[in-house]
This record gives C-alpha cells, sequence and structure tokens, in this order.
C-alpha cells in the first residue's frame, strides 16, 4: 500500500485520458466535532472506468470513503467518489492531512485529503462577528423605515422630518 506521494506509486504511469477534478480535496476550516463531504470525479474520456478502489492508512479514523458510484450521463467514463471526514476524532488548532490511494487496476494515484479544525469556542466567536455584522444594517433599515412611516401616518408634514435632521 503506498499512501504517500513520494511512495512508488507516484512513479507509476496513469493513462493520459483520466483526469481527477478536483485534484486533492480541501475542506477548509471546520469546527470540531463535525462531520462533512467532499465528492472527487474521475473522467475517463477513452470510455468506462471498470474497477475503482480507495485505499486509506489504518491510523486515519478520521477520514473514510462513504462511496465508489458511477456516473451515469456521460459518454466517457466517470466515477464519483464520496469522502467524508469527522473533526471530532481530530485535535483543533491544527492542520491535518493524509493521502488515500485511488487504485485503477494496475494504475494507483495519491489525492491528498487536507482539513483544519478550529476550537468549537472559535467557531462560535465568528459565528457571533457574523450576525453582528449582519444585524446592525437590518437595524438601521427598520428603524429607518419605522420612522418614515410614522412621519408619513402622524400628518407630520415630510418637511418637518428633514428639518429635525438639520443642525
Amino acid at each position: 500500500m503506498c499512501l504517500n506521494p513520494m511512495d512508488a506509486c507516484l512513479h507509476w504511469r496513469l493513462p493520459s485520458q483520466l483526469v481527477f477534478a478536483p485534484d486533492a480535496l480541501d475542506f477548509g476550516s471546520l469546527p470540531q466535532n463535525i462531520k462533512a463531504v467532499r465528492e472527487l470525479y474521475v473522467y475517463n474520456s477513452a470510455g468506462p472506468i471498470d474497477a475503482c478502489s480507495v485505499i486509506g492508512p489504518e491510523e486515519a479514523s478520521w477520514v473514510g470513503v462513504l462511496h465508489v458510484q458511477s456516473v451515469h450521463g456521460y459518454e466517457q467514463g466517470c466515477i464519483r467518489i464520496a469522502v467524508e471526514v469527522d473533526t471530532g476524532l481530530l485535535l483543533p488548532g491544527r492542520s491535518h492531512q493524509i493521502w488515500l490511494e485511488v487504485r485503477f487496476g494496475a494504475f494507483c494515484r495519491p489525492v491528498q485529503i487536507a482539513v483544519e479544525v478550529v476550537a468549537a469556542r472559535m467557531a462560535l466567536l465568528e459565528r457571533w462577528r457574523l450576525l453582528q455584522s449582519i444585524a446592525a444594517p437590518v437595524l438601521a433599515v427598520i428603524l429607518i423605515s419605522g420612522l418614515v412611516s410614522w412621519f408619513l401616518t402622524s400628518g407630520t408634514a415630510l418637511s418637518t422630518f428633514f428639518a429635525l435632521l438639520r443642525p
């Protein structure tokens, strides 16, 4: 099993008609105790892909392959590989990466899986900041529309409203 890009399987040649999209699966920054799924597609312009398997390191229990499926509706062969990461099994505040080996018969290609785990508090703080950035403009619109509605329904002239705004 070759799970490091420096191993021998990197030197094996994949048929030139095989295209991986994307080249690697980067899950970005995720809070701890979250499961996330990303998909990898393998296209073969030469025709259907008969056999495909995915092998990962045994010590990487935080990553798993949910399914390897053929995608119907393509003249060429297309395989969809769904990969799931579980950040509950990883230490927060660190970046984690492993290599999965995607095999097509005698050919293989390593695919990097990467995720950065942020502490749950940090994720909560980021959500709070996002809420604050959204709340201020929304409150301003509500306040202004309330004032305009009050002036229009109270019978007070709009010129009085603008007179109040002048210094």
